[in-house]
């Protein structure tokens, strides 16, 4: 995970201050080790340079990382003991009586803080904290992953009227892409119908990646970077995955 307060946000128009941009950038399933630093052979120029210009918490601790309950603790500011999100959770479609629930229900959430204090607020990818096919509370631009995972082409997304499609971009291009849109229509003075020019703004932008699925499921100009690479630098057990994705299979 990677944040960012932006220096060039709206002024409030009440106090004439200025309050910061927050952009809140989530990866998903990422490894502590899997950085340059410790792993020379990955290729991540973005990711790098939010490392050389920002600062690593190397005593960061989650009390459950896993996808839902560590979103839950992010958006609440509590442990999963106190905002009842335990595991990951199974999409509401792929229960056996298929229903959509909110499991942050009565929670209060760090956008809905921050949109009552005038922010605009903004989410492009996984949410998997419960249904995510309308915005959640406090958000005004809404892009969501209809599950927690699965495919990186024809991925399953909810369409801006609540309806299931198919998303055809590459979903980590499409979650770059609608969070660059926002910013665009933020940029423009208005998201969603409402106005924007004396307002700043709270984005996460949620990726799915790197979790898996790997093989077949992504552009053959990434997977051609690490052809043939033994992955030497990473810890036993996931080198042996990598190594065997990287010789052909992938």
């Amino acid at each position: 995970m990677s944040s960012d307060m932006t220096h060039d946000s709206r002024s409030d128009t009440e106090t004439g201050t200025s309050r910061p941009n927050f952009l809140v950038v989530m990866t998903d399933d990422q490894g502590p080790w899997a950085l340059t630093r410790t792993m020379p052979e990955l290729v991540t120029p973005t990711v790098d340079e939010l490392v050389e210009t920002g600062t690593i918490f190397d005593n960061f601790y989650c009390a459950s990382p896993v996808c839902s309950p560590a979103r839950a603790s992010l958006l609440t500011g509590r442990m999963p003991s106190a905002h009842g999100v335990h595991d990951w959770l199974i999409p509401g479609e792929e229960q056996p009586d298929p229903h959509e629930e909110e499991y942050l229900g009565g929670l209060l959430t760090l956008p809905e803080v921050l949109h009552e204090a005038g922010y605009v607020c903004a989410m492009s990818g996984k949410w998997h904290v419960g249904t995510s096919r309308r915005p959640a509370p406090g958000f005004d631009f809404w892009y969501a992953h209809r599950k927690g995972g699965g495919p990186y082409f024809d991925a399953p997304i909810w369409d801006d009227h609540g309806n299931k499609r198919d998303e055809p971009r590459y979903f980590t291009d499409a979650v770059a892409d609608e969070a660059c849109r926002f910013l665009d229509d933020y940029a423009s003075g208005n998201v969603a119908g409402r106005t924007t020019s004396n307002s700043p703004f709270y984005m996460q932008v949620n990726f799915t990646a790197p979790h898996h699925p790997w093989v077949g499921s992504h552009p053959q100009e990434l997977c051609d970077l690490y052809s043939g690479c033994d992955f030497a630098s990473a810890p036993p057990g996931a080198a042996a995955s990598l190594v065997q994705t990287s010789h052909g299979i992938l």
